[in-house]
């Protein structure tokens, strides 16, 4: 049971319907109000009955006249679904809209005319460069605003009032609007910062957003001059002030430029977040709302003091023994170092380029730094080399230096495998400084060598790499955890998060150097050394039409193998698919017979390297070659052995003895020696192998860095000629493909070493590509 409200004249008719789903029957028989009472469902009809009670109306149907209409009555009836109007008895029923209920209700004397105090943009949503908004009229005299589509001719109900808008004031108010915006402003739905902020210095427009709590909010804009003025005391950061960066910080971090802060939204420009602030007061804001041991360890970054200058290092170092002479950024690495460790910093991660010297700067700060028990961890390739540099450039004694566990040496230098091994006898002692040469070994911090280093006690840690940053960001965070495992707390919180979107790489890393830029130092060979010039070519050679085939033959084996196999096996296959294309683009005879029959085949790209070994030895110069397959290495040596070619090969099962000796041979420029054959992995570190001008990297790989490691055994210190690299690649191959993808990828930050995604999902990009996989 409920009511249908007729427009009658300028009354209100109410009857009574039964059938809520139907215009009628409707109950003209009297009916009791008492029993009404108990029958109404409505909440609207139920308080329109108490009214009618108050008319001392008894029976349906009722009316209520016009004189006793209030704005009140008619907004309980607007809210009601079945209003319904008719001219005279005998026409039909009519739905009408709420607002002409009102307009048939009122004449044109019942109502005022009324001015916008202002017209009020509220932003809707924030994006990148640009808000969405709505547009509304504001007023003095009713409560809500007014969508400037509204129709001015239709009647307002507000307050007691009925009203229309003025037309000539709001004219004035939408060309205002459009003369700074220069668009129509009821189709404009988005608008630019730089808009709104104009739009803001007009008195007469009111800037709002509608914030999470619901709450309309006014809008202000961090200037530059207001950020760095009034904002910040960098010199005084008061906990207010901090709260407000911190959460300035974390909309930066979550991609947002504005925040929601006390009763104001604040825009502000997110390309000058960073620049403009110092890096103190932005290292004091990142440690805000972390725990102590982190809060701890920034204060101390913050509190670093240059406690000596150069010239008296210089001094010191060369009356406690050192023998050798510092170039000038090694004096300033060295310094670097020392600062760190007097200052009680936990530890520091030195990352100059290959070549630039690291060894000999951390060899001068062991004695500037008066240290009495020190661990060197190094890849097992390297031991002997520092123990030989150390004996070369100081006093120290072959006595003083232990190659195994020892409680009472000056030095012990141990591998990385050895002293995971030996963990439990090395966490019984306590160094006052461990150092970690090419620490890109504990990149990943869930390894066993990692877990089993970072339990060593000591007092200081220093960490060496050329490439810092090898495959992902990641790689230089886990170092970093192996200075100070408080560390953690803010990369999970601040640069992890980062991390997930591909456009936030940059910013991830750019944050990572701001924060964190004491305790790292790189410098970059072209930054800091006049090293002859090194040409760089990368090479794309060929296919023959028969090594076309047979590369076309073996894509579509796996290509095959791919749509018939298990789901399951989908990525193995894939991911094997990559490496036999690739052994392929290496020397095609080294893909297993079984799968692919190269007997007798031309190889395009042995006879390119041939020719320029050949025009290297004609000039009487040494040249390297890298190659990632020790089988194409193998096969290489026939190739030479044929053309009566002397050469030297070293890979992973080298002997340290013949590591040295190969190395010592090749430098020798009356060796006869001109040729090396060096596998990629085993040949990326720890090779100072200056008497070479060329070398040929003879596959591409994955990640630039790694082939940087391999081009810096001949271009660094000691260089005294211009050296040429030539990268191989075949054209239209799988090689094409990962050159393509690492320049994209090369680009993303040149403030540290190439940053790339992670390498497998590199070559599923790849492999989706050549196998045309879904």
């Amino acid at each position: 049971m409920r009511f249908v409200y007729i427009l009658l004249d300028n009354k209100i008719q109410i009857e009574v319907q039964q059938n809520r789903n139907k215009l009628s029957p409707f109950i003209r028989n009297k009916k009791v109000i008492s029993n009404l009472s108990q029958e109404l469902k409505s909440q609207e009809d139920k308080i329109i009955f108490q009214y009618i009670k108050l008319l001392s109306q008894t029976q349906a149907p009722f009316k209520i006249d016009k004189d006793f209409l209030s704005l009140e009555l008619i907004k309980i009836i607007e809210k009601t679904n079945f209003i319904f109007s008719k001219k005279n008895i005998k026409s039909s029923l009519k739905k009408v809209n709420n607002f002409s209920l009102i307009k048939i209700l009122v004449t044109k004397n019942n109502y005022k005319i009324i001015l916008p105090k202002k017209l009020k943009i509220l932003i809707d949503s924030f994006f990148k460069e640009k808000v969405s908004v709505s547009y509304y009229f504001e007023f003095d005299e009713i409560e809500k605003d007014i969508p400037l589509s509204y129709n001015i001719e239709i009647p307002l109900v507000e307050l007691r009032a009925l009203a229309v808008i003025d037309k000539e004031y709001k004219k004035k108010l939408l060309n205002i609007f459009n003369i700074i915006i220069n668009k129509d402003a009821l189709n404009t739905k988005y608008l630019t910062l730089d808009e709104l902020n104009k739009l803001k210095e007009n008195k007469l427009i009111n800037i709002q957003y509608k914030s999470e709590s619901k709450n309309q909010k006014s809008v202000d804009f961090v200037s530059n001059t207001l950020f760095k003025m009034k904002i910040f005391d960098k010199d005084n950061l008061s906990s207010k002030n901090l709260d407000f960066y911190y959460s300035m910080l974390e909309s930066y971090l979550q991609n947002k430029n504005y925040i929601d802060y006390e009763d104001k939204i604040i825009l502000f420009d997110e390309e000058d977040i960073i620049k403009d602030i110092d890096n103190k007061t932005l290292l004091k804001v990142f440690s805000y709302n972390l725990n102590k041991d982190i809060k701890t360890f920034i204060n101390k970054i913050i509190n670093i003091k240059n406690l000596v200058d150069k010239k008296e290092m210089i001094n010191q170092i060369k009356l406690n023994g050192f023998n050798a002479t510092l170039k000038d950024f090694q004096e300033d690495g060295t310094l670097w170092l020392y600062n760190l460790y007097k200052n009680d910093l936990d530890g520091g991660l030195l990352a100059d380029e290959m070549g630039l010297g690291k060894t000999i700067q951390v060899i001068a700060f062991l004695l500037l730094s008066k240290s009495k028990k020190n661990l060197i961890i190094a890849p097992a390739s390297l031991i002997h080399n520092w123990k030989k540099e150390i004996l070369k450039f100081t006093n120290i004694k072959d006595s003083d230096i232990s190659l195994t566990i020892e409680d009472n040496n000056f030095i012990t230098i141990l591998s990385y495998e050895y002293a995971r091994s030996k963990i439990e006898i090395l966490q019984k002692q306590n160094f006052d400084i461990l150092i970690m040469d090419e620490s890109q070994k504990i990149k990943n911090h869930k390894t066993q060598v990692f877990n089993a280093i970072v339990q060593i006690k000591r007092n200081f840690t220093i960490i060496m790499t050329g490439t810092p940053i090898e495959n992902s960001l990641n790689d230089l965070w886990n170092m970093l955890f192996a200075i100070n495992p408080s560390l953690h707390e803010l990369y999970t919180s601040k640069i992890q998060p980062l991390l997930l979107d591909k456009e936030n790489y940059k910013k991830a890393i750019e944050l990572t150097i701001n924060i964190l830029y004491p305790i790292m130092l790189q410098r970059k060979k072209k930054e800091v050394l006049n090293l002859p010039n090194r040409d760089t070519k990368t090479l794309f050679v060929k296919f023959t039409n028969q090594e076309d085939d047979k590369y076309n033959q073996l894509v579509n084996t796996f290509t095959s193998a791919l749509k018939s196999g298990l789901s399951g096996r989908i990525q193995s296959i894939a991911l094997e698919g990559l490496l036999r294309l690739r052994q392929y683009c290496s020397i095609h005879s080294i893909v297993p017979q079984s799968l692919l029959v190269t007997n007798g085949m031309e190889d395009s790209k042995v006879n390119k390297t041939m020719e320029i070994i050949k025009d290297s030895i004609n000039s009487n110069e040494k040249i390297i070659v890298f190659s990632q397959f020790t089988s194409s290495l193998d096969k290489m040596e026939l190739f030479f052995k044929e053309v009566n070619y002397s050469y030297l090969r070293l890979d992973g099962s080298t002997t340290k003895t013949n590591r040295n000796k190969y190395v010592k041979q090749f430098q020798d420029i009356n060796s006869g020696y001109n040729i090396f054959l060096i596998s990629l992995k085993a040949g990326g570190v720890g090779l100072n192998l200056t008497s070479a001008r060329s070398a040929i990297l003879f596959e591409p790989w994955w990640n630039p860095a790694v082939e940087e490691q391999a081009f810096a055994r001949i271009d660094r210190i000691g260089q005294e000629k211009t050296t040429k690299i030539y990268r191989l690649i075949y054209k239209d191959s799988i090689e094409e493909k990962i050159n393509h993808l690492v320049e994209q990828k090369q680009g993303i930050f040149d403030s540290m070493s190439s940053f790339l995604s992670n390498n497998k999902s590199l070559e599923m990009e790849v492999a989706r590509d050549i196998f045309k996989m879904s």
